[in-house]
């Protein structure tokens, strides 16, 4: 119906076009002004009202489409739940396996770790259900290194999804910042020499010159997108493990016989070999300053290094029952300290995922 009478409009203002047109001239010029000007007046109204009445579309109206909104999230009321009231809940065997320690030594790394994290009264705005106190933010992070899922965890501590991954990264710059925290191999001959004597006391040939378990072990990542590679200027190929079917960061380790770790890397993707990556490592270069090590010790390693003055190794090939099979025997119990480390170990594949940024 409108464009008919649309049409109906066109075709008068067309005819009072021609006839402004065909009109005979005058001898004044000002008539003969006034019908040009009246003639282009109406072929101008022509052309712009005809997409507009016969509902063509018009070139602006991708540009003025509004884009649709993401949607919007209601608002979800949580109560913050106190993190002794969540322990006293469990009781003491459930809170370390949740936590992986206990109600004691959980409140004394918050203490630990509260000078370097920034109080939650710096930023109230936004926080409808009130603020995230830090022992509520280490206990979800905790729990999330234990290999908890990030929705239980909200709902247990009353906070948000996202708030359960923001207070994990809260919790490692706190650690990272934190110089109580920190830890490498001692320089220290006396203290180099206890943990040789650990060693000696608990393997049986009685070895004596053990001054530490060295490894490697594989942490599970998730696949680095693009981005990632290029910023570490590794291929995705290079994140992945053959053999186990994984990606992930080469770690290497150092413990004692208490399974304490004394000295932890972590620079190359896990397709770097052990030997390579302690090659490379901060240790190395202070094992071969001479005068760190004190005399007659060295790092029991396994056959992915080799033997030199600070770093033994089993016989590469020796008979059964031979003294240097008897001793590769001996040596691996030695050893077997840190592998009994590495598979205590849970960690998150998705809390190194971020770590790529």
């Amino acid at each position: 119906m409108y464009w008919r009478f649309g049409a109906y409009i066109v075709f008068w203002l067309f005819i009072s076009a021609v006839l402004a047109a065909a009109s005979p001239d005058d001898d004044s010029s000002f008539l003969r002004d006034n019908k040009r000007k009246l003639f282009g007046l109406l072929t101008n109204i022509l052309l712009a009202s005809a997409p507009a009445i016969f509902g063509l579309p018009d070139d602006d109206d991708d540009n003025n489409e509004q884009k649709p909104r993401s949607p919007s999230f209601p608002h979800r009321n949580r109560t913050r739940k106190s993190v002794v009231d969540i322990m006293d809940e469990l009781g003491p065997h459930c809170v370390r396996r949740a936590h992986r320690m206990d109600q004691e030594s959980f409140f004394s790394l918050l203490g630990m770790l509260e000078p370097y994290v920034n109080s939650p009264e710096s930023n109230k705005k936004g926080a409808k259900n009130g603020l995230i106190s830090l022992e509520i933010r280490l206990s979800a992070a905790l729990r999330f290194f234990a290999g908890g899922r990030p929705e239980d965890i909200s709902v247990v501590h009353g906070i948000s999804h996202s708030e359960a991954f923001n207070s994990v990264w809260k919790v490692v710059d706190a650690v990272n910042a934190a110089k109580e925290m920190a830890f490498s191999y001692p320089s220290c001959h006396e203290k180099q020499r206890a943990i040789a004597a650990g060693f000696q006391a608990r393997s049986s040939p009685h070895f004596g010159n053990c001054a530490g378990a060295i490894d490697g072990m594989l942490i599970w990542i998730e696949k680095p997108t693009e981005k990632q590679c290029a910023i570490a200027t590794v291929g995705s190929k290079k994140w992945f493990c053959g053999r186990k079917k994984k990606f992930g960061i080469a770690l290497q380790g150092t413990c004692d016989v208490n399974g304490k770790f004394l000295d932890v890397s972590m620079e190359h993707p896990v397709s770097t070999s052990d030997f390579l990556a302690f090659s490379t490592s901060p240790l190395k270069d202070q094992l071969e300053q001479e005068g760190f090590l004190a005399d007659g010790l060295c790092l029991f390693g396994d056959l992915a290094y080799v033997n030199c003055r600070y770093v033994c190794t089993p016989h590469r090939q020796s008979s059964a029952g031979s003294a240097e099979d008897n001793y590769s025997f001996y040596h691996s119990q030695v050893s077997h300290h840190l592998n009994l480390k590495f598979n205590s170990i849970t960690i998150n594949p998705l809390t190194l995922s971020k770590a790529t940024d």
